[in-house]
């Protein structure tokens, strides 16, 4: 009998300290929930003050499905950079068909020249294909030094020398070679006799080193001046029509100087002289539109 009663007091002291602790984890519990209600209704009281987000639920603005607001959404559109039209860009293709006409004429030039050598001054094949090749090969080496003046002084003003060279020099250097021949053409020398030493000095000096040295400055900056008319989601095709129409002109120019050479051997000359006209007054507008805002340059605008 006293060991069960031992036994059930035991069991009741149990049960009383089983219960003082749920009541203590209880109480624990209570006093947590007490101080996240405090802290939740503080955080509150703190964010009454807050001036609202943009667009954070306000009646004017309203949330977008990529979660930006109305007023958001207009700042993007507006940074985001448009597509080019071709409407847009069909002044950059006109001036760059204008300009580089002229251009290619004059890069053409010596492809005609060999010819007219042959026929109009008596040089042989070989003297005459030797000569376009050092034009050629002239051209070539004036890359550098040009490039050079171009970075220094900017593409417009280095093509507008080189046109002005070319346009000037065109002529006087034909007449200059058919003077030096005799003036005659190939029917005035025999059959075995060719034109004189001083026409091979002065076709060579005029013809295939001053001319091309000037066509250098008119040609090289020219590929700047074609892709600076074009923005860079439109550069490729607005720089590649231009680039194709004015090669097409210039492409006909042996075939335009032959038929003139048949009716005056100076003609070729004219020609060439009076394609650059227009080329150099879009040049010189192209210059003062950029200056003045009405031309818009995409690359190297400082240097236009």
């Amino acid at each position: 009998t006293d060991a069960f009663q031992e036994l059930q007091s035991a069991r009741l002291s149990e049960h009383s300290a089983g219960g003082a602790s749920d009541a203590d984890r209880s109480s624990s519990i209570s006093d947590e929930e007490q101080s996240g209600d405090a802290c939740a209704s503080s955080r509150a009281d703190s964010n009454v003050d807050e001036a609202p987000w943009p667009g954070s639920g306000d009646n004017e603005t309203s949330l977008s499905a990529g979660g930006h607001s109305d007023e958001e959404r207009d700042v993007i559109s507006k940074a985001a950079p448009q597509s080019s039209t071709w409407r847009s860009n069909l002044r950059g293709i006109l001036l760059a068909f204008v300009v580089g006409a002229a251009v290619h004429s004059c890069n053409y030039l010596p492809l005609y020249l060999a010819a007219w050598l042959r026929k109009r001054v008596g040089f042989s094949s070989q003297a005459s294909l030797s000569l376009s090749a050092v034009t050629k090969l002239v051209q070539l080496l004036m890359t550098w030094p040009v490039s050079y003046v171009g970075d220094r002084f900017g593409c417009t003003a280095t093509m507008l020398a080189g046109g002005v060279g070319c346009a000037v020099m065109a002529m006087p250097a034909l007449f200059l070679v058919l003077a030096s021949a005799g003036g005659a053409g190939a029917e005035g020398f025999g059959t075995e006799q060719g034109p004189p030493a001083s026409a091979y000095i002065v076709s060579f000096v005029l013809l295939a080193v001053l001319f091309p040295v000037v066509v250098a400055f008119y040609l090289v900056p020219s590929t700047l001046y074609l892709t600076s008319m074009f923005p860079a989601d439109f550069r490729g095709r607005g720089a590649g029509i231009g680039l194709g129409l004015s090669s097409l002109a210039g492409g006909f120019t042996p075939l335009i100087c032959s038929a003139l050479a048949s009716r005056a051997e100076w003609l070729p000359g004219l020609f060439v002289t009076a394609l650059a006209v227009p080329s150099l007054a879009a040049l010189w507008w192209s210059r003062g539109a950029a200056k003045s805002g009405q031309l818009r340059v995409f690359q190297r605008a400082w240097l236009f």
